[in-house]
C-alpha cells in the first residue's frame, strides 16, 4: 500500500465512518517551541514529527547523565539507585522513547542525505541503554516481523501457542532469549537479508563483549545498566507482541490484520504516537503515526470486514498481556468495543475471546504443543 496516498486520503478524511468518538492524536500539523525545535525543523521531513524530536531531546538531557552517575556510586549505593534507574528507563522513557524508535524506524522523520545518516546513528544509541545492538532491532522488526506478518516464517509468531497460558509466554520468552540468535540469523537470510547478517552478528558479538568488560570491572553498575535492561527490554517487546497478536482467526491464522488489535482512547497512543492501532500499522506499516487514528476512523468498515477486536479504555498493550496471563477475559470482554461480530452479551464475548486464543496447528498437522516442545528442544539443542 501506498502510505503517501494514506496519508493524503485521511487529512481529508473526517471520523465520521466509526460511531464512537476518538481522542487519540490526530495532528494535521506541528510548531517549533523552542530554539532548538526550530534549528532542527528544516531537517524534518514532516513538522508533526517534532513531537519524536522532543522525546529525545529530553531522554538525552536526563538518561545518559544519570547512567553516568551510575557508575561513578559505590556497589551499595548503586544497589539503592536501581529501582530508580530502571524506573526512570522504562516508566518514564521506556514506551515514548522505544516507541519514537519504532515510529522513525518504519517512516525516517529526516529529509534525505547527511539528516538521514545522522538520524540512523541516533536511533542506534537510543536504543544501547535498553539493550539492544545496532541495526538488530530493525532487523527483527522490519525485516523479519513486518516481512513474515506472525506468520510460519516469523520468529517472534503467537500462533502456535495458547495466549492466556502463563506457562506458554514462559516458553515464548526464554526461547527468544536463550536460543533464538542462530536461527533468527538462518530466517533473515532465507528472507532476503544475508548481505546484513555479518554485520548484526559483529554489532550483537560487540554489545556483548562490552557487557562482559562491564561485568569485569564494574559488575554492579553493569548488572543494573546493561544485563537488566538486556532482559527487561526484551520482556516488554515480548510481552507487547503477544497482545498485539493474541487473538488469532483460526479460519485465517496468516492475515496480518485480522489477527491484530486496535487500542483507542488510551494513554499509550498519546504517550507513544499511537502504537495502539496495531493492526492499521500493519495494513500500512509506512503510514505516520500521526494519521493512524483518523485512518482507522475513516476506514471503519475494511477492519470490520476483518473482524478486528476494537478496545476501548485499555491503557496499553502490557495491560492487556497481564490481564491474559491472569485468565481475566471477563475484563477485556468489557472493554470489547461493539462491532457486528461481537457478541452482545458478556458471556458470548468471553467465549469469542477464548476462541481466538486457542493454538493454531501448523500445516504439518502437528499440535501446537507438540510443535512448541520441538522447536524449543531443536534450538537450546543447537
Amino acid at each position: 500500500m501506498n502510505a503517501r496516498a494514506d496519508v493524503r486520503a485521511t487529512r481529508a478524511a473526517t471520523p465520521t465512518a466509526f460511531a464512537r468518538p476518538l481522542h487519540d492524536p490526530q495532528p494535521l500539523d506541528d510548531a517549533p517551541r523552542n530554539a532548538l525545535e526550530r534549528a532542527l525543523a528544516p531537517w524534518l521531513a514532516d513538522r508533526r514529527d517534532l513531537a519524536i524530536v522532543r522525546v529525545v531531546v529530553r531522554w538525552t538531557l536526563v538518561v545518559p547523565p544519570a547512567g553516568l552517575v551510575l557508575f561513578m556510586l559505590p556497589t551499595w549505593a548503586v544497589a539503592v539507585a536501581a529501582l530508580p534507574w530502571l524506573a526512570l528507563l522504562y516508566g518514564v522513557f521506556g514506551g515514548p522513547l522505544l516507541l519514537a524508535v519504532h515510529a522513525s524506524t518504519h517512516r525516517p522523520i529526516t529529509r534525505p542525505g547527511r539528516a538521514r545518516r545522522v538520524e540512523r546513528a541516533v536511533r542506534a544509541a537510543l536504543l544501547l541503554p535498553y539493550g539492544i545492538a545496532p541495526g538488530l532491532y530493525r532487523a527483527h522488526h522490519v525485516d523479519m516481523h513486518h516481512a513474515a506478518d506472525n506468520g510460519p516464517r516469523d520468529r517472534s509468531s503467537t500462533w502456535l501457542y495458547r495466549r492466556d497460558d502463563p506457562w506458554h509466554f514462559a516458553r515464548y520468552f526464554a526461547r527468544f532469549v536463550v536460543a533464538e540468535h542462530r536461527p533468527f540469523f538462518r530466517q533473515l537470510r532465507a528472507l532476503g537479508h544475508g548481505a546484513r547478517v555479518p554485520a548484526l552478528m559483529s554489532a550483537e558479538g560487540a554489545w556483548l563483549a562490552l557487557l562482559g568488560c562491564g561485568l569485569a570491572l564494574r559488575p554492579a553498575a553493569t548488572l543494573v545498566a546493561g544485563v537488566a535492561p538486556y532482559l527487561l527490554t526484551r520482556f516488554f517487546l515480548m510481552a507487547g507482541n503477544w497482545a498485539q497478536h493474541a487473538f488469532v482467526q483460526a479460519d485465517r491464522p496468516a492475515d496480518p490484520v485480522a489477527n491484530a488489535t486496535v487500542l483507542i482512547n488510551c494513554a499509550q497512543n498519546r504517550r507513544c504516537f499511537n502504537d495502539g492501532y496495531h493492526a492499521v500499522h500493519h495494513r500500512a506499516p509506512r503510514l505516520h503515526w500521526a494519521d493512524l487514528s483518523r485512518h482507522f476512523a475513516a476506514d471503519a468498515a475494511f477492519y470490520a470486514e476483518k473482524r478486528v477486536l476494537v478496545f476501548d479504555g485499555v491503557s496499553n498493550q502490557q495491560v492487556v498481556w497481564w490481564r491474559l496471563m491472569r485468565g481475566d477475559l471477563g475484563w477485556l470482554a468489557d472493554r470489547l468495543v461493539p462491532m457486528p461480530y461481537v457478541p452482545a452479551d458478556r458471556g458470548g464475548r468471553i467465549a469469542l475471546l477464548d476462541a481466538r486464543l486457542q493454538p493454531v496447528a501448523e500445516p504439518s498437522g502437528r499440535s501446537a504443543r507438540e510443535s512448541i516442545a520441538k522447536a524449543v528442544s531443536e534450538r537450546l539443542s543447537r
